[in-house]
């Protein structure tokens, strides 16, 4: 199980990624709270475990992890604007906070503070309780666990390209981030 704050750090990282490439912004501490909450949805509705411990908040803008907020709260609203080293080495993590940067990254930090606002386990839990996990994953579960063809073809080719990485180190990819960029390229 990773922590909160790691992942975080991933998804500063990935953001910054693509401000660098000029393909996106960098993180916000409110959007980060979000995503963190997606992939903590996500991740369980997939494999069954939580991907982090630390608990879920309902606050006035949505689902927030404490610490992780404090963390980034010198920011306030403002870009953060700083490079982690990789710490996470997972493959199955960082192909599903891949997966949730991809789907919810896109999105501004309002416009996911709107949709976090009309999902139940936001919208059952009172203000400043923790939002259970099961209700999170329970949710997840129903919403985003109903595969469609293009999500499995996806799948499908990234667990195969994570294979033969594993089985070939000869094919060129250094890294699981390194795959991700190619399968994004195909």
């Amino acid at each position: 199980m990773e922590s909160a704050i790691n992942i975080a750090k991933w998804f500063v990282n990935r953001a910054a990624q693509d401000a660098e490439a000029m393909r996106g912004e960098y993180m916000t501490n409110l959007k980060l709270q979000k995503l963190l909450y997606y992939a903590q949805g996500m991740y369980s509705a997939r494999y069954g475990s939580f991907l982090f411990e630390d608990d879920i908040i309902n606050l006035q803008y949505g689902p927030v992890i404490p610490n992780v907020l404090n963390e980034y709260s010198k920011y306030r609203g403002s870009s953060i604007e700083e490079k982690y080293p990789d710490i996470i080495d997972d493959e199955y993590v960082i192909f599903m906070l891949e997966l949730v940067y991809k789907k919810f990254g896109q999105f501004s930090a309002s416009k996911l503070v709107q949709k976090t606002h009309r999902e139940p386990p936001w919208k059952n839990t009172k203000r400043n309780e923790v939002i259970s996990k099961e209700s999170i994953q329970d949710y997840f579960i129903s919403k985003y666990e109903q595969p469609n063809a293009d999500t499995l073809r996806g799948l499908e080719e990234a667990n195969k390209r994570i294979e033969e990485m594993r089985n070939n180190p000869n094919l060129g990819y250094s890294s699981v981030e390194e795959l991700m960029r190619a399968l994004n390229e195909d």
